[in-house]
């Protein structure tokens, strides 16, 4: 065991530092969307490249051929496919390198799927795993716990998250008592998983559980009808069983109210409307879908209108209601196909494994990663998951494989190891440069945004403020620092001693700048376009030649990227009116916007105004 122990202490310290990475920046105040996948991208790259290098100087390369090898190629290649066939090739190649989704770095992904293959490879080693996932929850059940008791205004750890942990935990203690000796460590961890299940409480988390118990039973007895091995019948996982339909007859309620907000997603009937929408758009949005990590795009394009009746109208969701749907979008039918795909191949794999009867020694090993793997794929369809436990997954998925597959060791020319180590080598370096570069503009974005926050100081603020243009995300910046500066020439226009006209060209020159870099970058999201009409509006009022025409053809960018949105068509409609001065080409766009959302009540007001001249 110790010796088990010391061999895969890389692997572990590998994850430890990426955790530890995507927990920093919560602890020192920043937010975690743009960060965390900064972090997360930046390691990836490290890893992946680095694991490649390593492979690349070995004298043999081990392949395992099986149907998940073959169904995880597969999603490779879809990926490749839809970030560059999609409708934006620069946005989808930053989601291919850093998310799909919000949280899906699959760069991480496939390193923890192959450093498993590596490390993982005997009972021994997943015991230690298993250990390792256990201390783990126990530490994070503390600390939620604890901060729920104190009443601690911000909970670094989402209870969602640490409930599909314990799922995990709970099904790799049912599966150590059910084939070996019971032990109360064992007992202990499954109670304690099951603590940390009802604290996020959520039905996706119990369904998944279901199936995967399920399964585990299921084997489980067919082992005891089939082998001529003294085995018992599943008492533990029926039991666990029965207890997690019973679930079912009660609500939902989390034994642990976060303090964090709770991330809004579209519903199944609205995820299915927007499936839909995107495949009958064009043939290659069907086939590879609209690009990794633009689920926000497609969803201001191919959004139901029944939506603008709802309180989540002017909602930007940047995904559907789970990670398996979300990708249908983006990936379209190839990518989405490649996960069911992957979902069918390890159902084989496993019960395949397990009616070979492998040795019993290992019997439990295998049982182990079937049943977390259809676990974390079925949450995963459901629900978005952190990178956290999606990492778990496909580490147990490497694990299935190391264990259920056949090799073969291919030996690879000195020269041919040389080359490819020279090339990996490279490009590491370069992609590791910009990779860290991009993320030090996020982090000092975040840092003066914070800032800028707290004292609402924006000479300071513009004066700090540096972005990245080469960096498809800090679009944000660029609209944002447009924003400050209009509102600060809106400022000092007011004041009792107006600026120069020198001043007063270099502060509209920054602000036409800087919303022209925003479209720049991202000329897909359209409140990059909205800006750009604002500024040209502020210019307008100011008395620049072209304003009008500029500015009419921003809002008409923006409402091509969101057809649906009322916002847009009101904005627009007074734009034409206090702008264009045509009361008349007003009208129908605010009859336009009320279309859309009848009960629209700055529309409304906007007509009652028209109509009082």
């Amino acid at each position: 065991m110790a010796s088990t122990f010391f061999r895969i202490i890389p692997f572990f310290l590998l994850m430890a530092a990426l955790v530890l990475l995507l927990l920093t920046p919560s602890f020192a105040g920043f937010s975690d969307e743009l960060i965390r996948s900064s972090i997360a991208s930046t390691a990836a790259l490290f890893l992946v490249l680095s694991m490649l290098v390593f492979f690349a100087f070995r004298k043999e390369v081990l392949f395992a051929y099986s149907p998940i090898s073959l169904s995880l190629l597969l999603v490779f290649f879809s990926l490749l496919l839809s970030t560059f066939f999609s409708f934006s090739i620069e946005q989808s190649i930053f989601g291919f390198g850093m998310e799909t989704g919000t949280v899906v770095s699959f760069l991480v992904l496939f390193i923890m799927y192959l450093a498993s293959r590596l490390y993982i490879t005997t009972k021994e080693a997943v015991t230690v795993l298993y250990h390792v996932l256990g201390g783990s929850l126990l530490i994070l059940l503390t600390l939620l716990f604890a901060s729920t008791f104190f009443g601690s205004a911000h909970m670094v750890f989402d209870a969602f998250d640490i409930a599909v942990l314990s799922g995990i935990v709970l099904l790799l203690a049912i599966v150590r008592l059910e084939c070996m000796q019971p032990t109360a460590y064992s007992v202990f961890l499954l109670a304690a998983a099951s603590a940390g299940i009802l604290s996020g409480n959520d039905r996706a988390i119990e369904i998944a559980l279901f199936i995967a118990l399920f399964i585990i039973a299921l084997s489980k007895w067919y082992v005891a009808r089939t082998s001529s091995e003294k085995a018992t019948l599943p008492y533990f996982s029926g039991v666990a069983l029965i207890l997690v339909a019973v679930s079912f007859l009660f609500p939902a309620q989390p034994l642990v109210q976060e303090n964090q907000g709770v991330e809004l997603r579209p519903s199944w009937e609205v995820t299915r409307s927007i499936v839909a929408e995107t495949m009958l758009d064009s043939a290659s949005h069907a086939l590879v879908g609209t690009g990794p990590n633009t689920y926000l795009y497609a969803w201001n394009l191919y959004k139901p209108e029944a939506i603008n009746a709802t309180p989540l109208w002017n909602t930007n969701f940047r995904n559907a209601v789970g990670g398996i749907p979300t990708l249908f979008v983006t990936l379209g039918i190839l990518g989405g196909l490649a996960f069911v795909l992957l979902f069918g191949s390890i159902l084989y794999s496993g019960f395949a494994a397990l009616r070979r009867c492998v040795p019993r020694n290992e019997r439990s090993v295998v049982l182990m990663a079937f049943a977390v793997s259809v676990y974390g794929l079925v949450v995963f369809t459901l629900q978005i998951q952190s990178i956290a436990t999606l990492a778990v997954l496909f580490v147990c998925v490497g694990i299935l494989n190391t264990f259920a597959a056949r090799h073969i060791r291919i030996p690879t020319p000195l020269m041919v190891r040389i080359l490819l180590g020279v090339l990996l080598a490279g490009f590491l370096f370069v992609g590791a440069f910009f990779v860290a570069s991009k993320t030090y503009h996020v982090l000092s974005f975040e840092r003066n945004l914070i800032a800028f926050n707290e004292n609402g100081d924006i000479e300071a603020a513009l004066a700090e403020i540096a972005c990245a243009e080469e960096y498809i995300d800090h679009a944000v910046c660029y609209r944002f620092v447009a924003e400050l500066h209009r509102t600060h020439i809106q400022n000092i226009f007011v004041d009792d001693v107006p600026p120069t006209d020198e001043v007063a060209r270099e502060l509209t020159a920054r602000m036409l700048s800087s919303a022209e870099r925003a479209v720049l970058v991202n000329e897909y999201d359209y409140r990059n376009w909205v800006v750009l009409g604002n500024v040209y509006t502020q210019l307008a009022l100011m008395g620049a030649q072209d304003a009008w025409s500029n500015g009419l053809e921003s809002y008409d960018r923006a409402i091509a990227l969101s057809p649906k949105n009322p916002f847009l068509f009101l904005l627009k409609a007074q734009f034409t009116y206090y702008i264009g001065k045509d009361e008349a080409g007003a009208r129908v766009l605010v009859a336009e916007s009320l279309n859309i959302k009848p009960d629209y009540q700055e529309a409304l007001a906007f007509l009652e105004m028209l109509d009082g001249i």
